[in-house]
This record gives C-alpha cells, structure tokens and sequence, in this order.
C-alpha cells in the first residue's frame, strides 16, 4: 500500500491544483465572467493538446521519468503564473494545462508498467480516487486563501515524491524496454528529445490506428457525451447555484468539496465492479446516474426547491467516479499495452475539448434560454451514452467469442 501511495503523490498534488485550486483561483484572478470563461477554456484546451503527446511519449521514453518533467514543468508554469497575475494569464493558463496533462494520461499508465495485471482494476480505481482525495484537499484549502500562490505547495510536494518515485524507476523501466526491444538510441533522452521536438515529430495518425476498434470508439464515445452533458454544470456552476438553487458562494462550495469527497469511495466500488463484472457495467451505471442527476436538478427549478438542485448536483458527481474507472479500464482491456498511453491520451483531451466547448455553449445556451434547457440536454446525452452500452455490451460479447475460437 505504501508503494501504491507513493506513485500516487504526484497525481494527487497535481489534480488537486488543476480541479482544486484552479477551479476557485483563477476565476477570481480573472475578474470578469467573459474572462474567466476564456481562462477556463485556455486551461483546458491545454490539457486536451498535452494529454495525447505525453500519453505518446510514454512509449517511447521511462513512465517514471515523464512524471517528473510534466511535474517540474507543471509548476514553473504555476509560479509564473501567480506572479505575472493578470497580465497573461490565459496564456499561462494554457501552459499550465499543457504541462500538467502528464498526470492526467499517464496516471492509469503507470499503474500498468509497476503493477502486475491481476490487479490493474483495482489500482486504477485507486489511483482516480487518490486523484480525487487531492481534489477535496485543494478546494478545502481555498476555503482559507484564495490565491494562486496556495498552488505552489501542492505542486512541490508533488515534484519532490515524483523526483524519489523517478529515481530507481527509470532505470528498472529501461530493462524492460529492452526485454521488449523498444532499444533507444543516445540522442533519444528524455529531456534533449522533448525539447528539440524528437518525438513530437514522431506523431502520426498511425499512433491512433488502434480507434479503429469498434469496442474502444464506443468506450471514448460514450466518455465524450457524459463529459459533454457535465461540462455546462461545472463550468457554470457558482453561478448556477446561485440563479437556480438560490446558493451562495461559501455554502456552494462546501456542496461542491462534500459532493467530490464522496465520490472517493464510489471510486472503489466502481473497481469493484469493473473487476467483478466489466468496464462497461461500470460506465453504463454512471450514465443510468447522471440521467437521474438531471431529472433532479430541473425538478428542483420546477419545484423551486434548491435542496433537491443540491442533491442533483452531488449525484452527477457522483456518476463520474463510475463512468471515470470503467473507461480507464475499458481502454487499458482494449488496446495492447505499448498503445494505452495513446488511447488514454485521447480519451483526456476529449474531456478537455468537452470542456472547452461545454463551458461556452453552456453560457450562451443559458443567456439565450434558461438553466433548464442544460439540463435537458444532459439528459439527453446521459440517455444516449445508456443506449450505447447496450451496444457496447454486444460488441465486447462478439469480441471475447472470436478471441475463444481463435
């Protein structure tokens, strides 16, 4: 357990910055709601452009090893950006997720390079929930100081435990590159090859061939329009318990930091039943639960009850914590192993990209009608993603049938 905790710190620290202290920080730095939203959304397309290229790397370069440059690039970009303040911040904003993306596709990869595969669901779930617990801490920790310099702690906690986890891994991770003949050249190390653009240049749509999976497109389809139903909720969401539910902002954020803390054991039993039964039993009840959330938050609206909204809301949370560990499973089961971190990659800039397009289409939908119609749409999407399933259960049955009579 003590070696599981220990890979798991950097993680911890850096989400708990990106979902934490972010979530709360900079929309205060940035002063204005157009702002704030042109902040969140720089933030994210960052981690949906740096996710892909550090999942790609870890085939090429030791897991161990990447951890530690996207922690120690994740932070200088932290530190530059709580000392410049206002005057780039959608830039730095930007960068920032462009460096910490490495904790968001790698986290699942290093649990299947270190850990024997036996126990790969189980980890997975761990580490989501570890990832999670820093989440609490960094939204906890906002309800005491609000600055972005509260970030700087959490990310050198982080890159200290990535420096010690880096430090006898690397050369272990090596060996077993070679035992299956990833053999690298010289001028391939790690920090002159990022730098100088060795292995970007070596990313191709062949990479990605392994989409082509019809079982995997379903699994990062049914992701996309669960992220996509959220995204509109999170990215609104002082405002949505204000105007809709009639919150404030100090009791909204203990709804929001209760709501996460929750999910943290719902991380586990979605191990449990993706490890038990499968992945897509796992996602499918998180969509069956997000469908509820909605129903929740707009019968809250209708009824002008703002505790039903609340309990809405922490439900919705709550499907996450599902849906996350079945399509990390689910990828990890679908694809080999020296193309997981690829598929991860994409499945963590999806997330951004939904982000992205969620938080604006979510203000303009709002301006233009109402919160309610965010909420029929989630609906909607989480309905959809319940029908997949369906499908995605066939599609995992024909295919476990063909590898039994090949």
């Amino acid at each position: 357990m003590l070696k599981f905790l220990v890979h798991a710190l950097p993680f911890t620290m850096v989400y708990g910055v990106v979902w934490g202290v972010a979530g709360m920080a900079l929309p205060l730095l940035a002063g204005s709601t157009n702002r704030a939203g042109l902040v969140f959304a720089m933030l994210n397309l960052g981690v949906a452009i740096g996710a892909p290229v550090w999942g790609h790397l870890s085939r090429k370069q030791p897991v161990a090893g990447l951890i530690f440059l996207s922690t120690l690039l994740a932070g200088g970009g932290w530190i530059v950006l709580s000392f410049l303040g206002n005057d780039f911040l959608p830039l730095t904003a930007f960068a920032f997720g462009l460096f910490s993306a490495g904790a968001f596709a790698l986290a699942t990869v290093q649990v299947t390079r270190i850990f024997p595969r036996e126990k790969w669901d189980s980890y997975i779930a761990d580490m989501q929930s570890m990832m999670v617990v820093g989440q609490v801490i960094g939204l906890l920790a906002t309800s005491l100081y609000t600055g972005p310099a509260l970030g700087i702690p959490f990310l050198l906690v982080g890159l200290v435990s990535a420096a010690w986890m880096a430090r006898g891994l690397i050369q272990q991770e090596k060996l077993n590159f070679t035992h299956r003949h990833w053999r690298l050249h010289q001028s391939q190390s790690l920090l002159p090859g990022v730098l100088h653009g060795h292995h970007l240049r070596q990313i191709r749509f062949q990479a990605f061939l392994t989409l082509r999976s019809a079982y995997l497109a379903m699994i990062l389809t049914r992701w996309t329009l669960l992220i996509l139903a959220w995204a509109p909720i999170f990215a609104l969401y002082p405002l949505l318990m204000r105007h809709a539910f009639g919150f404030g902002e100090a009791p909204s954020s203990l709804i929001y930091s209760g709501s996460t803390a929750l999910s943290v054991p719902l991380f586990l039993m979605a191990g449990w039943i993706a490890r038990r039964i499968s992945s897509v039993v796992s996602v499918t009840l998180g969509a069956l639960v997000s469908a509820v959330s909605f129903v929740l938050m707009y019968g809250a609206v209708v009824q002008s009850n703002g505790a039903l909204g609340a309990a809405g809301f922490v439900v919705m949370s709550c499907a996450y914590a599902f849906v996350a560990v079945g399509m990390n499973d689910g990828v990890v089961d679908a694809v080999s192993s020296e193309k997981e971190g690829d598929a991860l990659g994409v499945a963590n800039a999806l997330m951004s990209l939904d982000n992205v397009l969620g938080g604006i289409a979510g203000g303009a939908l709002v301006a233009l009608f109402s919160y309610n119609v965010l909420f029929w749409i989630g609906f909607g999407l989480s309905v959809m993603a319940l029908v997949l399933g369906l499908i995605s259960a066939t599609l995992r049955r024909a295919a476990l049938v063909q590898e039994t009579s090949a």
